[in-house]
């Protein structure tokens, strides 16, 4: 059965997570010959957007950050301009027993005439992609959240988190029935083959791969390596992203001592290589829901130190608990030395997660579990 998908999302332009994933399915479902439709309406702060040819429409509404850079721009679009509304009754209107995908809960307050217009012949599924706790522990701007998921994502038809676990918490808090639920992880991402063989020799590199942001807590990963350094004087520890803390940052590097074996890189397009090339990868979030970090990582053969900050991050590390322990820069130097010390460990470790990732979260499978779930909300909704 062919359908129409339409996908709402908050940001285009950059490479963040949610953005990959819904670019991946977005493509998927186009390549099984469904109608697919991305609305992006914003840039990410600090990012741009460069139109590409793709195998579904993608339309931006506007070519800045109207979330959280520039409010005001959102008052107006809510109240004022209304272009998501106008896009969506257009496409809708043409569209026949359609699917749309939240891809972030705060698109839903731009979009509220839409579900009301169409919440007859049209399926709404609500995303979260960050953890329970994440919704549970939001402060400042970012109650919008857990706004939307108690009092508006129950109008829709489903909601959609990462895992059973995210799911049962969030019902329980908010006393939403865990009917209304229903779970479905990321797929992996396509840039490795799944059957490709891994043999690259290591090099005596650590790395993180992810945005210099206060939530990633990068600061633990330097004093921690700050610590184990001078025991190992070959080591170098490869720092990839951007963002505001670029310079705090630096400036901790400067302060330990450590500019000739902590560096900065800034972007990189090249993170298979970089996962590839690493004894091993770190993750030190203070919150994370499905790290991708991790998942290429592991998809490499590269294990991931990681602080235990979700179930999500414990569900990725199932066949390695050996690295996954409770948050401390203590703890994580420990690690730290204990691996650099017995590297010979890594390569049964990443073994393990490769073979566990890859039999878990193929395309393929999380694919499934989509059609799935359309299926069962259309018998629902009595479209057939």
């Amino acid at each position: 059965m062919k359908r129409d998908i339409i996908f709402v999302t908050h940001h285009l332009g950059g490479i963040g997570g949610v953005q990959r994933v819904v670019d991946q399915l977005a493509t998927r479902f186009a390549e099984d010959g469904n109608k697919v439709t991305v609305v992006g309406c914003a840039v990410q702060s600090q990012e741009k957007y460069e139109k590409v040819q793709k195998n579904y429409q993608e339309i931006l509404l506007y070519q800045e950050d109207i979330f959280f850079e520039k409010p005001w721009l959102f008052l107006k679009e809510k109240y004022l301009s209304k272009k998501l509304e106008k896009e969506l009754t257009d496409l809708l209107s043409q569209s026949q027993d359609p699917i749309i995908i939240l891809a972030n809960p705060i698109v839903y307050l731009l979009m509220g005439k839409t579900f009301k217009n169409f919440s007859n012949n049209t399926i709404f599924i609500g995303q979260m992609h960050s953890s329970a706790d994440f919704v549970l522990e939001c402060k400042g701007i970012y109650k919008v959240y857990p706004y939307i998921i108690k009092n508006k994502y129950p109008k829709l038809d489903c909601i959609m988190f990462l895992s059973d676990s995210y799911s049962e918490v969030i019902s329980n808090h908010y006393n939403i029935p865990l009917e209304k639920f229903v779970a479905i992880p990321n797929p992996l991402p396509r840039y490795i083959k799944v059957s490709e063989e891994l043999h690259q020799e290591k090099s005596k590199v650590i790395s993180f791969v992810g945005r210099l942001d206060p939530v990633k807590q990068i600061d633990h990963q330097i004093q921690a390596f700050a610590q184990v350094a001078d025991e190992f004087p070959d080591v170098i520890f490869n720092i990839y992203g951007s963002g505001n803390l670029s310079e705090t940052l630096q400036s901790l590097i400067n302060q330990l001592g450590m500019t000739n074996c902590i560096f900065l890189k800034g972007k990189t397009t090249h993170v298979k290589e970089v996962y590839k090339e690493s004894l091993y990868t770190l993750l030190t979030s203070k919150s994370e829901a499905f790290p991708m970090s991790v998942v290429e990582s592991m998809i490499t053969g590269t294990p991931v130190l990681t602080y235990n900050c979700s179930q999500g991050v414990d569900e990725l590390q199932t066949a390695t608990p050996e690295m996954l322990f409770e948050p401390s820069i203590e703890e994580l130097a420990t690690k730290m030395r204990h691996y650099l010390t017995n590297p010979y460990l890594l390569e049964d470790i990443g073994r393990r997660g490769r073979e566990y990732v890859i039999g878990t979260y193929a395309e393929d499978i999380i694919i499934q579990k989509w059609y799935d779930l359309f299926q069962k909300l259309e018998e629902k909704k009595g479209i057939t």
